[in-house]
């Protein structure tokens, strides 16, 4: 006679028992019973049978454990112990006594256990303990000896042919199967047929339908004994997810930050997760506010599929503008302070409107706007004076050109100044030596004249003679202008002598002959005077 012992009923709640091991290092050497059969059944003992249910489905089911005495000597007071995990997660802990002070019988199948079972999860027994007392009176307790005991122990479930699938991202329309059948008695042989007049005899096949369906996919389960099936029809096969960037502006200018980018997704399976390299990250399909350089964007739809594509943002304005100078300049002046006009003498960064520099004669050109236009000077020289102002543009987006003017500055108006009044003397060791302070009013637009003896040149007269006396007048720029002073020599004044001593003769004869030596007292105020007998 076999004895069916329900005791209780067990809802699922992690928070009744807490995870346990009990009598832990007893040999268990005792062969009284033999644990027959760990199942799944209904409230009446009798087994699930293969696709007893459909997966995933809720069923009352009851966990029956079998008991086989081997021995005819009465055994009481049975003791059971195990943690149940339900597809590996532990779910509660079984600990209770049975037959408690009476006889176990012979033949006996215990109901520890009843739940709501989720079709085709599979129920593991862990740390599972039973043990019995040789004599009544005794404590449902650990027994040496009187025990059975598994670390790990699987419930016998029906077979229940069962998959999973997943859009493959290699290919168009291509679906990843994994079977997940359970229960029955493994290893299991398998048959799918795909719903497009194929089939497949692997576990977890990868197949490429077609086209996009529906398509109806079944799978048949064999194990040793029973035969289950389950399919599923797939309604829509999306082709592979595709992102291209069709859409972009470049940056205006260099680090203007203005740049954007949009891209277009096809195919794959709604919702979308985009997301792109940005700093921070940018998780739209259109994006602003981007520098120049390379951007990519990834794109994962619900089925994990994953595409991308990448744009190169660029700069638009890259190019200088582009600007001529107005024509080099010749003045004529003294210094950089004769540069008269809009644009003086600037030693420092002066800002000028396009209309002028324009008028000046200059050109300037940009793609984008002119944003500043100026000048700077630097001169070198003296006496010709190089300005070299240097004209600067700017752009909107920071580009930048340059041209050069060349102004010089010649000063070549020679000095001024009167001829020195005329001397007259007598003689010619009266001619004074020549001085520069005679010339009275040298004078220069630039700078002080100096004044230089150049030369005294006669005409080569006696009685009279007349001298030439140039001076002349130099600037700081070697300009110079001769004056002259006419010296005339001519001496008026006669000669001085007395009259000889009268002479007295008898006759003519006596009469002396003319003797010029008789003046005695010839003088003149210049020269040495000549006596002659007229």
């Amino acid at each position: 006679m076999k004895y069916i012992i329900i005791l209780f009923f067990i809802a699922l709640s992690n928070g009744l028992f807490a995870q346990t091991v009990v009598c832990e290092g007893s040999p268990c050497t005792s062969n009284d019973f033999t644990l027959d059969d760990f199942y799944l059944g209904d409230v009446d003992g009798l087994p699930f049978g293969p696709g007893y249910c459909e997966p995933g489905d809720p069923v009352t089911a009851y966990l029956w454990i079998d008991f086989v005495a081997n021995t005819a000597a009465s055994r009481y007071s049975m003791y059971v112990h195990f943690n149940v995990y339900i597809d590996g997660v532990f779910s509660e802990t079984v600990d209770e006594c049975y037959f408690e002070d009476s006889p176990v019988p012979v033949n006996v199948s215990l109901n520890p256990y009843s739940f709501s079972w989720t079709c085709g999860s599979e129920i593991t027994l862990e740390d599972f303990y039973v043990s019995w007392q040789p004599n009544s009176n005794q404590d449902c307790d650990c027994s040496q000896a009187s025990c059975f005991s598994d670390p790990s122990l699987i419930v016998a479930s029906p077979l229940i042919a069962n998959y999973e699938f997943a859009v493959n991202c290699s290919e168009d329309y291509t679906i990843d199967f994994v079977s997940t059948t359970s229960g029955g008695a493994p290893p299991y042989n398998y048959l799918w047929d795909f719903g497009d007049g194929t089939t497949s005899v692997e576990e977890n096949p990868t197949h490429i339908f077609p086209n996009s369906g529906p398509f109806t996919v079944s799978l048949a389960v064999f194990d040793a004994e029973n035969t289950d099936s389950f399919e599923v029809t797939i309604v829509n096969f999306p082709e592979l997810i595709e992102v291209t960037i069709n859409d972009f502006t470049n940056e205006t200018c260099s680090g203007s930050n203005d740049g954007s980018a949009t891209a277009t997704v096809s195919g794959g399976e709604m919702p979308y997760t985009v997301s792109w390299n940005t700093v921070p990250e940018q998780t739209a399909e259109a994006i602003t506010g981007l520098s120049s350089g390379t951007y990519t964007v990834t794109v994962v739809d619900a089925n994990g599929c994953e595409a991308t594509d990448s744009i190169l943002i660029g700069v638009d304005d890259v190019a200088p503008p582009t600007i001529t100078a107005p024509a080099d300049l010749l003045i004529e002046g003294c210094s950089i302070n004769d540069i008269v006009g809009a644009f003086p003498y600037s030693d420092s960064i002066s800002i000028l409107a396009e209309a002028q520099f324009v008028i000046a004669g200059g050109t300037v050109g940009d793609d984008v706007a002119i944003v500043n236009l100026d000048y700077v000077d630097v001169f070198s020289g003296d006496c010709t004076i190089v300005v070299t102002r240097v004209y600067t543009v700017e752009d909107a987006c920071g580009n930048t050109a340059s041209d050069t003017q060349l102004i010089t500055i010649e000063d070549t108006t020679a000095p001024t100044a009167s001829n020195p009044a005329m001397i007259e003397v007598s003689c010619i060791a009266d001619v004074p030596t020549s001085n520069i302070s005679v010339v009275t009013d040298a004078a220069d637009n630039c700078s002080v004249p100096v004044v230089t003896f150049v030369s005294d040149v006669s005409d080569g007269g006696s009685c009279a003679e007349t001298i030439t006396r140039t001076y002349r007048v130099t600037d700081l720029c070697n300009n110079f202008i001769d004056v002259t002073q006419t010296i005339v020599i001519n001496d008026t004044i006669s000669p001085t002598a007395s009259n000889p001593p009268n002479i007295e003769v008898s006759c003519v004869a006596d009469v002396p002959t003319p003797d010029i030596s008789a003046v005695t007292d010839a003088a003149d105020n210049c020269s040495v005077p000549a006596v002659t007998f007229i």
